[in-house]
């Protein structure tokens, strides 16, 4: 968490109101430099807003087939942003192996607090297969993933202590292996500014990790960006300071 003090509000002084906001959370807190129980937690609730808006996903699909007393365990991953997204995922690995005897699967879209999660058995005895590939998902540092667990029967009866240890070992085996990337929460802004503020507009928009949508000119500069989503507040106060108040950024739908 070293780090995080680096990016938090550098207003920091010994019996000074610290006020910082976000999309989501508004704070305040009465720090002391000595009192360090207060600033850890202060720290913490920082810490908190950048990694709700920021987690790792999937890059891709990915598939990873392991063997357990001769019964073939596929697991498939791949990236959803909706429930909807991952039940459609479930029907096309249905499709594509219809003669499996299982399509176990369990998936987690969204990461932190804000979380929906599904599982199923899938025909397996209750709890074997479905609640502990959602437990390794829950265990990996990850968000917006599906898993399904197809099972080709190798004759062998494998008990509900095995089941558990072979649909756990196939999660973990793919999850493993899986490639991730960072992905960003992000809100959609538009600005409207002079012509002579363009240039530092647009170093204020690298500085705080702006993504430019579109940029028009007419009377004045009209900007239309992507913002992650807990540098909003602080890229807002930026532009007032830059404009004498006169500015200020527009959350778009």
């Amino acid at each position: 968490m070293n780090d995080i003090f680096s990016r938090m509000p550098k207003t920091l002084s010994v019996a000074k109101i610290l006020q910082f906001e976000s999309a989501d959370i508004r704070c305040s807190s009465r720090l002391y430099l000595d009192d360090h129980s207060r600033l850890y937690a202060l720290a913490a609730t920082w810490h908190t807003l950048v990694v709700m808006s920021r987690y790792l996903v999937p890059k891709g699909r990915h598939r990873v087939e392991i063997r357990v007393s001769n019964s073939r365990f596929i697991a498939t991953v791949a990236p959803v942003s909706t429930v909807k997204e991952a039940q459609a995922f479930l029907r096309e690995i249905r499709e594509e192996m219809p003669d499996a005897t299982h399509h176990v699967y369990a998936f987690k879209v969204g990461f932190g607090a804000s979380v929906s999660e599904g599982m199923s058995d899938d025909g397996e005895p209750s709890g074997t297969s479905g609640p502990p590939t959602l437990a390794v998902l829950r265990g990996a540092n990850i968000g917006d993933t599906v898993i399904v667990t197809t099972r080709y029967f190798g004759g062998t009866k494998l008990g509900t202590g095995g089941l558990v240890s072979a649909y756990s070992a196939a999660a973990k085996a793919v999850l493993e292996s899986l490639e991730t990337e960072e992905k960003v929460t992000r809100h959609r802004g538009e600005l409207t500014i002079p012509y002579a503020m363009r240039e530092s507009v647009r170093r204020l928009l690298d500085e705080y990790e702006c993504l430019l949508e579109d940029e028009s000119f007419e009377a004045d500069v009209r900007l239309r960006y992507l913002i992650p989503e807990e540098r909003e507040a602080d890229f807002a106060q930026a532009i007032r300071d830059l404009s004498s108040g006169k500015i200020v950024p527009r959350r778009m739908k």
